[in-house]
């Protein structure tokens, strides 16, 4: 592997990973939103249904990936990509087939009305070529990083959400629907494919080649990351199918826009965490008071980043869908409201989950905390549906997230990450931010925004009480790994 100081790297991955899953999100946020206003919420809610099936499966070929990349024993690189990539496409391939051969009986499990049933159907051919090419695209990607070409990588990836963005709202418009969608996301992931493979030909060529150890090395290392990484990607679609079968289609498009919408910062903390600290920190194992500085100072940062946003969030939730979308999403934005809590704590689960990794004990404390958040999902989401509709499930979202980032933290002290104590004087500023920007409206009352201007001159508010008790009352600051 090579590559410079790792520290150095740290930071411009940082600056890559976050600004590009930023203006990406961003582009996705606004497909999100047109597609409100254009379709009904039943389509987008099946539409959403594939997408989560899909997603698992990718993921499963994503787990291949990372155990190729981190694979520990000595091959030719060469070799490590075929044999990563050939992993993949069994790996991907064999749950396609099922769903292929049993999609009756599961969409009819899902999905109670016919028009909708026949939807997922025309859907499920297009959206099944994602993992396909996500594999062809991760052979590259796992040459690239070998190398720590991690900024190029990063800026590269965040094409396929732009080009969605583009495709997708120009084919809504147009009248093609969640059609017009499926086909967009295609058009993306094979994009960032081609410059992905473009890329890897400039920094040289790498002959094609497998063996028996490299399979058994790479298949090793993919366990190891999918006994942790899937039950943690099932909690984040286990909970749709759950109030997508309890509350069905309707219920399930609120509660996975303002999911969609909370995931904006969360995603940004995961993929910084996963394409910036984890590298680092594989670099720095055995060096335990080196790895305790680097997630001291992602923490501590990260911590007062999550908090502002989650309090805007807590704050204005609401008036920002309904301004934005329309008041028949209500429901959605009471929903992003209870999950601005689970935003605010997201560090304390992704970065200790990348120490967790970079220590080789993914396969151990990281199953724990998943089974735990899925255990919840699963325990309270029926009967608080029921219950509260949508919200509940909302608000176990919080719980469930909040208790596996409990075991992670704790689980992975001995790789350096900060104890209750510290963690607890990490909070006291952002605790200090979020008490001025909720102060006024207990003061004077809590006035909620009915136009555009009055959002945004509230965010302005917000925002700089915020600031004034993180930076003045807390003594907090935004650090650098330096």
């Amino acid at each position: 592997m090579t590559g410079g100081s790792p520290l150095s790297s740290l930071r411009s991955a940082i600056r890559a990973s976050a600004s590009a899953e930023i203006l990406g999100r961003v582009a996705a946020l606004a497909v999100t939103i047109v597609s409100a206003r254009l379709l009904e919420p039943a389509e987008l809610g099946t539409l959403g249904l594939v997408i989560a099936g899909i997603a698992i499966i990718s993921m499963l070929g994503g787990y291949v990936e990372a155990g190729a990349l981190v694979a520990t024993r000595k091959m030719d690189e060469g070799v490590r990509a075929t044999v990563g990539g050939v992993l993949r496409l069994i790996v991907v391939g064999v749950p396609l087939l099922f769903l292929f051969l049993f999609q009756e009986a599961i969409l009819s499990a899902f999905l109670k009305d016919g028009a909708r049933q026949a939807q997922a159907r025309s859907l499920l051919p297009v959206l099944a070529l994602l993992p396909v090419i996500e594999a062809i695209s991760g052979v590259a990607a796992v040459v690239l990083q070998r190398r720590m070409l991690l900024a190029p990588v990063a800026i590269r990836q965040a094409y396929q959400p732009f080009i969605y963005a583009a495709g997708g709202l120009s084919l809504v418009v147009l009248g093609f629907g969640t059609m017009g969608l499926a086909w967009a996301q295609i058009t993306g992931a094979a994009a960032v494919a081609a410059v992905m493979w473009n890329l890897a030909r400039t920094q040289g060529a790498l002959a094609a080649g497998a063996n028996v150890v490299a399979f058994r090395a790479i298949g090793t290392e993919s366990l190891k990351q999918a006994t942790a990484g899937f039950v943690g990607f099932l909690t984040e679609r286990v909970d749709n199918l759950l109030v997508a079968g309890t509350l069905g289609p309707a219920a399930l498009s609120f509660y996975s826009f303002a999911w969609s919408a909370s995931r904006l910062p969360v995603t940004i903390v995961s993929r910084v965490a996963r394409g910036a600290f984890l590298p680092a920190l594989v670099h720095a194992k055995g060096q335990l008071e080196e790895s305790r500085r680097i997630l001291a100072m992602g923490l501590s940062s990260a911590l007062g980043l999550s908090m502002g946003l989650g309090t805007l969030i807590g704050l204005f939730g609401s008036e920002v869908v309904t301004l934005v979308v329309g008041s028949r999403w209500a429901s959605a934005g009471a929903c992003l409201e209870l999950m601005a809590a689970t935003v605010a704590v997201s560090p304390l689960l992704f970065l200790p989950l990348a120490a967790l990794q970079a220590g080789g004990a993914a396969h151990r404390g990281g199953p724990v905390a998943a089974t735990l958040q899925l255990g919840l999902q699963l325990i309270l989401i029926p009967p608080l549906c029921v219950r509260f509709g949508e919200r509940g499930a909302a608000a176990v979202d919080f719980i469930a997230f909040s208790a596996a980032a409990f075991v992670v933290v704790w689980w992975t002290r001995q790789f350096g990450t900060p104890g209750a104590a510290e963690i607890l004087r990490m909070l006291k500023a952002p605790a200090m931010g979020l008490v001025c920007a909720v102060a006024p409206l207990f003061v004077f009352g809590a006035t909620r925004p009915t136009s555009v201007l009055g959002l945004v001159i509230g965010l302005s508010v917000g925002s700089a009480l915020y600031l004034f008790g993180f930076r003045v009352l807390g003594r907090g600051r935004f650090q650098a790994v330096r």
